[in-house]
């Protein structure tokens, strides 16, 4: 990875600044530096490519397995991986800054930066933009708060508090709910827990699903109270004193304060003026170049699946964009006509709930998953395998490269 200072001195590179460098930030810049600019230099007229992935934090948090984690803390060290190691081998290609987005400018093409730690503003022109901010919830557990070490210090709190509760209250009936409640529950089988929603449990499933689910949760652990504890009010005014709380509930902040108002929904999202992800701007704000991948985009589905999707469609949007701005008219199967745009779709209805490591429900295609299926696909090991091909950019490796790297694996074992 090279010092901002080389990347700078090389003006005819065409400068991409991808926002966030979590889930869909990391994804963004490994496609686009292994996939997409190697088949856009090859373009003739094309110049070189540089990108700087800007996240306020210093790691990488695989955050499906949280769950797991809470009951695990040998999952911990999985599921938390420097950025700076992952893009070193990159060079001169990409740089990362440990910083957050406090404003953009959308005519001059600017975004500045306040860095992390010193606090001092930095201003980085862009030619491309990808938004990856995402959104945060309230509790640590499930987002980064800007720092990866808050997120660690609240799993060493639960690790240190869960073996002494007798009495646990879970806020927020989505998967994140019930993951938490299957895996404490297999954990500390005679630990009595509470789980609250807003409405139904996984309410975005059938009613058939929901209710296999409900049973299970039951089976899993009794709802009681506590005389002595931490009290907790509910928004019926209800008040339960229990030893230990854990909120499980959405997003609370979408991350796009630093970002025009008009490319925003109502609720903070980013619009995209069509499904290949492209920005919807105006003449006072305009969007060209600038594309939005994960929860921030609105209308989103919030899951990893449709992330992987996402991932490929705005890469193609961009190579697509550049080859037309370059006079090529992208075609299939020829390699020297750009980058074709594609629209990898997500498998609809698909989505899988582990309840402890060997129960959990789920569906494929709008079909119903046996247990037996969710724990192979998910409770297993929560999908820590993906983690290494993710931040190293393994996954977005062609398969003769693949191929080459397991003979190498092999031969070093």
């Amino acid at each position: 990875m090279a010092s901002s200072e080389a990347a700078a001195a090389a003006p005819q590179a065409h400068e991409v600044v991808v926002l966030g460098g979590n889930f869909a930030g990391i994804q963004v810049t490994h496609y686009l530096l292994r996939r997409i600019f190697p088949r856009l230099e090859r373009l003739k007229g094309s110049g070189a490519y540089h990108i700087y992935l800007v996240s306020p934090n210093s790691h990488y948090f695989f955050k499906i397995a949280a769950p797991r984690a809470l009951t695990k803390p040998e999952v911990i060290k999985k599921i938390f991986k420097p950025i700076d190691q992952a893009l070193g081998k990159y060079g001169q290609s990409c740089d990362f800054i440990r910083g957050k987005a406090i404003s953009l400018n959308p005519m001059a093409k600017t975004v500045t930066i306040c860095t992390v730690p010193n606090a001092t503003h930095r201003v980085l022109r862009y030619d491309s933009l990808f938004i990856c901010t995402g959104t945060t919830t309230a509790s640590p557990l499930w987002t980064l708060h800007d720092d990866h070490l808050t997120t660690r210090a609240e799993f060493t709190e639960m690790h240190m508090r869960l073996p002494q509760t007798n009495t646990l209250l879970i806020a927020g009936g989505g998967p994140v709910g019930v993951e938490t409640a299957g895996e404490i529950a297999a954990a500390y089988p005679t630990m009595n827990i509470t789980l609250v929603a807003g409405g139904d449990v996984l309410p975005n499933l059938p009613e058939s699903v929901r209710t296999k689910a409900k049973s299970r949760l039951r089976e899993a652990g009794d709802a009681s109270t506590s005389a002595t504890g931490t009290e907790v009010t509910l928004s019926d005014w209800t008040q339960m004193t229990v030893d230990t709380f854990i909120d499980c509930r959405g997003a609370t902040r979408i991350n796009s304060e630093y970002l025009p108002a008009v490319w925003l929904d109502s609720r903070g999202r980013v619009f995209t003026r069509d499904k290949y992800l492209r920005v919807r701007g105006d003449n006072s704000a305009p969007a060209d170049g600038v594309y939005a991948v994960g929860d921030i985009v609105s209308g989103s589905a919030n899951t990893a699946l449709e992330l992987d999707a996402m991932v490929f469609t705005a890469g193609s949007s961009f190579g697509y964009d550049i080859s037309t701005q370059l006079g090529f008219k992208p075609k299939p199967v020829t390699t020297n006509s750009g980058v074709l745009q594609k629209n990898a779709e997500s498998l609809r209805n698909t989505t899988t709930v582990p309840i402890g490591p060997n129960d959990g429900v789920g569906l494929l295609l709008g079909l119903p998953l046996p247990s037996l299926a969710v724990k192979m696909i998910k409770g297993k090991s929560f999908m820590t395998t993906r983690v290494e091909p993710i931040v190293t950019g393994a996954q977005y490796l062609k398969k003769r490269q693949k191929l080459v790297r397991g003979i190498r694996r092999i031969f070093k074992m």
